[in-house]
């Protein structure tokens, strides 16, 4: 399987488990078969672009989030990425606006 094809099968697998939704979900919203999403999840088959655009509206992200999406790291805690999936979850939703201020708010946060 080709590094492309993967990172998109990990991205679409990995925005789609953040949601809470189910293959037939995410198919029903992306009118799509529940075949071809468990296919482009194990990257058995590669999406087309229109395909990228219509997952990515379904599921409320940039297309170019299934290429850099990642599973939570291994050794990390459950709580720790359900926290962490939690802010990429509410992160990957807000707008440009949105997203300055929230990094406005962390840093005031996080600063001594």
């Amino acid at each position: 399987m080709s590094e492309i094809r993967e990172a998109f099968a990990s991205g679409l697998r990995q925005a789609r488990k953040m949601r809470k939704l189910t293959q037939h979900q995410i198919a029903e919203a992306a009118d799509l078969s529940v075949d071809m999403i468990s296919r482009l999840e194990r990257g058995a088959v590669a999406p087309s672009f229109d395909s990228i655009e219509t997952l990515a509206r379904s599921l409320g992200i940039s297309p170019l989030q299934f290429f850099t999406l990642r599973p939570p790291e291994m050794g990390r805690s459950t709580k720790r990425a359900k926290a962490l999936a939690e802010i990429h979850r509410i992160l990957a939703k807000a707008n440009d606006a949105d997203l300055e201020r929230y990094a406005r708010l962390l840093k005031a946060v996080t600063s001594p």
